[in-house]
């Protein structure tokens, strides 16, 4: 019963805090003048992803460093196949997207360049390190050219009216920034504490666990600012938020974990998660080269095959497998 209370409580402040500090920092994000693209890509997306950052490194830091990274893993499998899935449900997604042609290649490059590293079964510190300063070129390289686009300017006003985002003292800003931190630091440890406490309660690994029930929670703040960005008709926030989360979530939050405390990649991540992670990510990129986009019938089989990766870890496919 306390588990359960652990990972509900844990879940609503992930969720609070995530969506608070969304709102809080697009509201930054247009006073500094960038467009929606550059805040689905960076400000959203890291928003979005603070829970999975502070998820893994209390993970690590508790000594279950393998929950932290089915965590990040299985909340890029979400982000692709059940966040876009649901979003494309309500309206296609990835239709003649310029950001999926720009930014879906670094993506792919950043899981494959993670996958090569975790084939050695660690993450070092120097490679965290690297994976950092990989991160922060890419954010400053789309800063530099989404600036220089007067298209981009145009789409940064006609975004922040749909998404009501209202000037307001800095102060008011830095509070709310603060209390969002605050929550996600709580729910993080309230739904780590709970996971493990679960995961030894079904016989089942951290890995699975973090991957799943965990990764979904994580996920919640990307699955709201999606599917709503999706009932706006703006598709190009919610794919740029998938997109920089998973960018976020690969050289970022486990590129810093790596940095602050190396850790191991389990087994079973490296038979199945991985390699899933890294199909729905190629799928995507494939996906949008369509003229039509994501449309109904593949949204609907996007989020199918997310509930059947989670069947599978919860059968113990990733254990039969052996390579």
């Amino acid at each position: 019963m306390l588990s359960a209370l652990q990972l509900t409580a844990g879940l609503v402040l992930l969720l609070v805090g995530g969506r608070f500090l969304v709102r809080a920092g697009v509201t930054l994000a247009e006073g500094m003048g960038v467009s929606p693209l550059m805040i689905g890509l960076t400000v959203v997306a890291a928003g979005t992803s603070s829970p999975e950052l502070l998820v893994n490194l209390m993970a690590a830091f508790k000594g279950v460093p393998s929950l932290g990274v089915g965590n990040v893993i299985g909340a890029n499998i979400a982000n692709v196949l059940l966040v876009l899935g649901a979003a494309g449900l309500i309206y296609p997604i990835a239709r003649n997207s310029a950001i999926l042609r720009r930014d879906g290649p670094v993506m792919l490059v950043a899981v494959l360049a993670f996958a090569a590293a975790a084939l050695d079964g660690e993450l070092t510190r120097w490679q965290g390190l690297l994976m950092v300063a990989c991160w922060g070129a890419y954010l400053f390289a789309v800063y530099r050219i989404e600036r220089r686009s007067a298209a981009a300017m145009a789409a940064r006003k006609a975004e922040t009216r749909e998404l009501h985002v209202r000037r307001q003292p800095i102060w008011l800003t830095a509070a709310i920034l603060a209390a969002s931190v605050g929550a996600l630091i709580g729910g993080s440890h309230l739904l780590v504490e709970g996971a493990v406490t679960v995961a030894r309660g079904l016989g089942v690994g951290e890995a699975v666990i973090g991957a799943t029930i965990v990764a979904f929670g994580t996920v919640m703040p990307e699955l709201v600012a999606s599917v709503t960005a999706a009932l706006h008709r703006h598709t190009d926030l919610a794919l740029g938020n998938v997109i920089g989360s998973i960018v976020v979530n690969v050289l970022g939050i486990l590129g810093l974990a790596a940095a602050v405390f190396p850790f191991p990649i389990p087994p079973e991540v490296l038979r199945f998660d991985l390699w899933v992670m890294l199909a729905a990510c190629a799928l995507l990129v494939a996906l949008g080269r369509r003229a039509r986009g994501i449309g109904r019938p593949i949204s609907a089989g996007m989020v199918a095959a997310y509930v059947a990766y989670d069947i599978a870890l919860y059968a113990g496919v990733p254990a039969t497998l052996r390579f």
